[in-house]
C-alpha cells in the first residue's frame, strides 16, 4: 500500500479531537488549560505546544486522559517524556485495580511535529484516527 501524502498544511488539533470524539464513547471528561497541563505532566505548555487539546476524567474511578498537540519544533521529545511522566504519577496514586492495565497500556505516537499521548479503552483506534490526520 501507498504510503499517504503529508496533510496538505496545518491539521488542527481541535478537528483530530473532533475526529476521537465521534468515533467511540468517552467517559466524562474536562478539560485541562496550559496551567493545568503544566502542574500534571512537567511541562512548560506554553513553550512546548503550539496548541493542543487535553481532556482529563471528572472522576478519579476513571483513568481515561488524551493530550493532542501540535509540538514547538525541537521540543517533542520534551514533550513525550513529560507524558511519560505523567504515566508514572498516574501509577504511583494508588489507582483502582480496573484502572491499573488501561494506564499500562497508554500509547504516544509522534508524526512530525504533531503528538498523541492517550489513555482509553479504545487507544489503538485513537492511534489510527491521529496517524489518519498526521501522518
Amino acid at each position: 500500500e501507498e504510503p499517504s501524502e503529508a496533510p496538505s498544511g496545518d491539521v488542527s488539533v481541535s478537528d483530530i479531537w473532533a475526529a476521537i470524539e465521534d468515533a467511540g464513547e468517552q467517559p466524562d471528561l474536562m478539560d485541562m488549560d496550559s496551567l493545568l497541563l503544566t502542574d500534571l505532566y512537567g511541562m512548560d505548555a506554553e513553550a512546548d505546544l503550539v496548541e493542543f487539546v487535553a481532556k482529563m476524567p471528572l472522576m478519579s474511578a476513571n483513568v481515561t486522559e488524551f493530550l493532542i498537540a501540535k509540538v514547538t519544533p525541537g521540543h517533542a521529545d520534551a514533550v513525550k517524556a513529560a507524558c511519560e511522566s505523567r504515566v508514572e504519577a498516574l501509577k504511583g496514586g494508588g489507582l483502582y485495580p480496573s484502572t491499573v492495565e488501561l494506564v499500562e497500556n497508554y500509547k504516544i505516537v509522534i508524526n512530525g511535529d504533531y503528538l498523541l499521548f492517550c489513555i482509553a479503552e479504545n487507544a489503538d483506534e485513537v492511534v489510527e484516527i491521529f496517524n489518519s490526520y498526521t501522518k
